[in-house]
């Protein structure tokens, strides 16, 4: 009722941007099982049956588990090589699953560092107070230095006045 006397039209694109704003680590948690569910099923279904040569029938993709390792070695770029897509189409969405792996650690690290690294305006504020202090404390060092060696001159030259001697502190 209020989105139509303001004239606003409320999507799913917005509810699904609102979200992200909100929770980008729930955002990155379900984009990756969805990715990687999705990514395991498609190379299952593709690479099931797949000859390894004319005689023989590969037993690689017959699970989903292996369908599965498949894919998160491929998602975060290790590759061992132990398992490997024999046909176009399973070639096709590992190259697929690789690129998007890629984007994915790219979006990991933006949120790592959006809401882990950054400080806020709090944090930011002691940083600003403790560097002040210690600003202070070296000038509190240096004024502490200058008036111990002004009294020992003091009391240097009270001595030789007093006692005809050169005084030296041991």
């Amino acid at each position: 009722m209020i989105t139509r006397m303001i004239n606003l039209r409320i999507t799913e694109t917005l509810y699904i941007k609102t979200w992200l704003m909100g929770n980008p680590k729930s955002f990155l948690g379900f984009f990756m099982a969805m990715l990687i569910g999705l990514c395991s099923y498609a190379l299952h279904l593709a690479e099931r049956t797949s000859p390894v040569s004319c005689d023989v029938v590969s037993g690689r993709f017959s699970t989903l588990i292996n369908s599965i390792w498949c894919v998160m070695i491929t998602i975060f770029t290790v590759g061992y090589g132990d398992i490997s897509a024999v046909t176009n189409v399973g070639r096709i969405i590992s190259i697929i699953t690789g690129f998007i792996g890629l984007m994915n650690v790219a979006i990991l690290i933006d949120v790592v560092h959006k809401h882990v690294l950054l400080l806020s305006k709090d944090e930011m504020k002691v940083i600003t107070v403790v560097e002040q202090s210690l600003e202070c404390k070296e000038f509190v060092k240096v004024a502490q230095d200058s008036i111990i060696a002004f009294t020992l001159m003091y009391v240097r030259n009270w001595k030789k006045k007093k006692y005809g001697y050169e005084y030296t502190a041991e």
